[in-house]
């Protein structure tokens, strides 16, 4: 984005977003966020941030920072009983509702449900006349957004193992338990360091197994039989934010490379619009080809992607994900039988 639009978009933004960054500054009250984190969440400039932390600092005198050897920077932060919290508004509220059902859909209905609590809450500290200038705003977004995925396959698995293994991250214990692998050819007992769980198709913990001394992930619908163990988790500072930024999808697979996929030209009003992985660049060719360069890991979980995009793929590189696209070919064309010709 050039300079001239950047500050153009700066200059324009509603006084809201000034409420929106004291939120977070409360928010992170026990440790602190800084200027580049506000900047990002809000899309702004770092110049941007410092004009609204200074307007800040002349409404809320208490506003602070801290400085941490591990961290670039000033970690700004408000104390709460110095903040003027705002009620939520139309929109917040209508969107913790569709953002629940979505979780729902997908088989995350626990989470859904805790966010239907977090707006019930919300709705509760909201005087009667600020109640009565938004609920008719409300009615029509609760309309207006509905979340409705098409049936299809979904894992499922019980609520007690996602809460279970969280209360074990919190209280830093390993945890045992039977694992049936997907494909349900083994059957084994495990003793691992559960690290966090990531959300996806399917949900899988990211662990430290114990006897192989290795990270695993692990399907949460083939955990059974699971117990916190009093043994403590020695593994506390692993990153479960950069462990999942380095995966295509909720697998690991260990094979970490630069993949290339090239689309003709048909494919780039839609490519505009999608994004294959956070590390992605994508150049246009000469011919209008586009060229989609990303970096992680999961050749497997690429491989699938390729075949939904298979009506416009030119290419794809390195000669590893060609491997496995045509090992995929091989399997399904052993499992598919040609239709009998009739006489």
């Amino acid at each position: 984005m050039s300079k001239l639009k950047q500050n153009s978009i700066d200059r324009m933004r509603p006084g809201k977003d000034l409420i929106r960054v004291i939120h977070m500054l409360q928010a992170n009250k026990s440790f602190g966020i800084t200027a580049e984190a506000i900047a990002q969440e809000m899309e702004v400039s770092i110049r941007t941030v410092k004009r609204w932390l200074s307007a800040i600092k002349d409404i809320e005198p208490d506003l602070s920072f801290r400085l941490i050897p591990e961290v670039k920077g000033k970690l700004w932060y408000l104390p709460a009983a110095k903040t003027r919290a705002s009620p939520a508004s139309a929109d917040q509220l209508a969107s913790l509702s569709a953002i629940a059902s979505l979780l729902k859909t997908m088989g995350y209905a626990e989470y859904g449900a805790l966010l239907n609590e977090m707006r019930d809450g919300l709705q509760a500290n909201i005087s009667q006349q600020q109640w009565n200038k938004i609920d008719p705003d409300l009615e029509v977004m609760d309309e207006a957004v509905q979340v409705a995925l098409r049936p299809g396959p979904k894992a499922i698995y019980a609520p007690s193992i996602r809460a279970t293994l969280l209360d074990a991250i919190l209280k830093q214990k390993q945890v045992t338990f039977t694992y049936q692998n997907i494909t349900a050819t083994k059957i084994n007992p495990k003793r691992v360091s559960p690290l966090g769980i990531i959300l996806g198709p399917r949900a899988y913990l990211v662990a430290h197994d114990e006897e192989v001394d290795a990270l695993r992930n692990y399907a949460l619908t083939g955990i059974s039989n699971l117990n916190i163990s009093d043994d403590n988790n020695t593994h506390t500072t692993f990153d479960i934010d950069a462990f999942a930024h380095r995966s295509f999808g909720a697998f690991h697979d260990g094979i970490f490379e630069e993949w290339k996929l090239t689309f003709d030209a048909k494919a780039a009003p839609m490519l505009e619009h999608y994004e294959f992985h956070p590390s992605q660049e994508t150049q246009i060719l000469e011919g209008g080809e586009v060229e989609i360069r990303f970096s992680c890991e999961s050749v497997k979980e690429i491989a699938y992607e390729c075949f939904r995009w298979s009506e416009h793929l030119i290419s794809i590189q390195p000669d590893a994900l060609n491997q496995v696209v045509t090992q995929i070919i091989n399997e399904m064309q052993q499992v598919i039988k040609p239709a009998p010709i009739k006489p």
